[in-house]
């Protein structure tokens, strides 16, 4: 006999929202829960359609549901629910677990179409019933998974997308990353990544300038805004192959694939940020981690001529109110330098213009450097060469193989092995092409190059005068890459100069124009 006035909440539970409409979809629930209810003469109260996973990590909607049940535990007597397996898939712990907790503020859990007992037999079908749900819940993940590793392997993307992409599918439906609508965050990370590639900056300075710009990360689930660029998680972005159209990961055993889609950057230019960012490639310019004063661009590069340390730079108010600026050696009570800036700063603009290298030697220098850059260029034309001959190797390999197995239809486990084959040579294929874009060689125009050059070399000074303080920093570096001495402005020292500097130095108007110095082969060694 069943008590009156039992009042049941009744669950309509799907794993995702393609199953609304599903052999198990919640019209097919709403009408067993619908017939059980009025079969055990219950009173429905409520009824709560929710459409999510069951598994544990995901019980966002369904934790709501026990805190509204236990809110209002004076009203409602019990759940009812289509099955064990839309209840829990954890197995019996969480099954337990979770039917405990509700049943210490006295409600119980039924299901519409496994009516269970509370005999000895009824309570081992129970648990039975809970273990097949974790069962078939893990078979499910095991294939989902083995068919995801598999397109991953073949360079594919099948998973949420990361910060700056958005999910979509090629011409053949398969899962692949593609730019979102509004390029605004794949234009960042891009203008990002190959300014970090320039190994000019540190990771904090292009993250914080991206900041400044309202770079936000990837909306995450229940969040409609993203949140603000940090450091670590621009550090991420840099070591993440997908922005560079690579994928490496378990699924693809720790290799290199070329995904079926692009990314901000080549996979060329990912491979030379990493260079930059593990120590490989360094920068032209070794940059400080400082602040750059206007008021002080010879700060920390400037050496005291008597401690041989590099000076710092302060104000100095005098009796009548008036600001004078100085650089100052950090031990100056011991040594004494202190100089205005004004008179630093001329030394140093004449010094510059003491380091320009003569209109004969400029023109050596052009014609000494195109010899070299057009016999470099020879060689490395010939290592793309050879790599692009091992990627239609591998081609025709994979042509063979597909006549193959159309031939071998009928001999199944003739087809297996060639499929296998096939894989392996698809692995290799993708490996070749990275190999291939690691060689290819961008043309560039070396006269433009060199006039760029040129220009800088004779028009130091004037260029130096103009800039801000950040690039004052890097173009004084790039001429004198271990800084200049106050003796070496006053003339009593020889500073050491770049090897462009050097090598131009190291020319002689009267040596043969067509033949490259030992200086100059050195700078485009390697």
């Amino acid at each position: 006999m069943v008590p009156p006035n039992i009042r049941a909440i009744s669950i309509l539970r799907v794993s995702t929202r393609k199953q609304m409409t599903d052999g198990e979809g919640i019209e097919n629930q709403r009408r067993f829960n619908t017939e059980y209810i009025k079969k055990k003469g219950y009173k429905l109260v409520k009824e709560i359609e929710l459409a999510e996973s069951a598994d544990s990590e995901e019980r966002i909607g369904f934790t709501e549901i026990i805190n509204y049940t236990i809110e209002h535990k004076d009203e409602i007597d019990l759940w009812v629910l289509y099955k064990i397996d839309r209840f829990t898939r954890g197995g019996i712990a969480e099954y337990y677990i979770i039917k405990k907790h509700l049943a210490k503020h006295g409600i119980r859990i039924e299901f519409s179409t496994q009516e269970l007992d509370d005999s000895a037999s009824g309570e081992f079908m129970e648990g039975i019933l809970a273990l097949t749900a974790q069962f078939e819940n893990r078979l499910r993940t095991d294939r989902t998974i083995g068919a995801e590793k598999i397109l991953t392997q073949g360079g594919y993307w099948c998973r949420a997308a990361p910060t700056g992409f958005k999910n979509g599918r090629d011409a053949r439906g398969k899962p692949i990353l593609v730019p979102p609508k509004d390029r605004r965050t794949w234009d960042l990370i891009a203008y990002g990544l190959r300014k970090q590639m320039t190994g000019m900056y540190q990771i904090k300075e292009v993250a914080e300038e991206l900041h400044g710009e309202g770079f936000m990360t990837r909306p995450r689930k229940n969040s409609e805004l993203g949140k603000p660029l940090t450091q670590q998680t621009w550090q991420k972005i840099c070591r993440n192959p997908v922005y560079g159209g690579l994928l490496c990961e378990k699924w693809t055993d720790g290799e290199y694939v070329r995904a079926k889609f692009d990314g901000p950057i080549s996979p060329n230019e990912w491979n030379q940020l990493q260079d930059v960012l593990d120590g490989r490639k360094k920068s032209a310019v070794p940059m400080k981690r400082q602040r750059f004063n206007p008021d002080f661009p010879l700060r920390q590069f400037l050496l005291c001529p008597y401690c041989h340390v590099r000076v710092k730079g302060s104000p100095a108010t005098g009796k009548s109110g008036k600001t004078y600026y100085y650089y100052h050696c950090p031990n100056r009570k011991m040594c004494g330098f202190n100089v205005q800036t004004k008179q630093i700063h001329d030394l140093f603009e004449g010094y510059l213009q003491k380091v320009t290298p003569s209109p004969q030697l400029i023109q050596l220098f052009r014609e000494t450097v195109l010899n070299a850059w057009e016999e470099k260029y020879r060689f490395v034309s010939q290592a793309a060469t050879e790599a692009s001959k091992e990627l239609s190797k591998i081609e025709e390999e994979k042509r063979q193989l597909v006549n193959l197995m159309k031939q071998s239809s009928d001999d199944a486990e003739l087809l297996a092995d060639l499929k296998q084959q096939y894989q392996d040579v698809k692995k290799r294929y993708s490996l070749a092409k990275v190999q291939r874009s690691k060689k290819e060689h961008e043309e560039i125009h070396a006269e433009v190059v060199v006039e760029y050059c040129v220009h800088f070399l004779l028009n130091a000074h004037k260029l130096w005068e103009k800039a801000a303080a950040e690039d004052k920093f890097r173009l004084q570096s790039l001429i004198f890459p271990e800084g200049i001495s106050y003796d070496a402005l006053m003339g009593k020292q020889t500073p050491k100069l770049s090897p462009v500097h050097e090598a131009i130095e190291g020319l002689q108007v009267s040596k043969n124009r067509m033949a490259a110095p030992r200086r100059i082969e050195l700078l485009f060694h390697g």
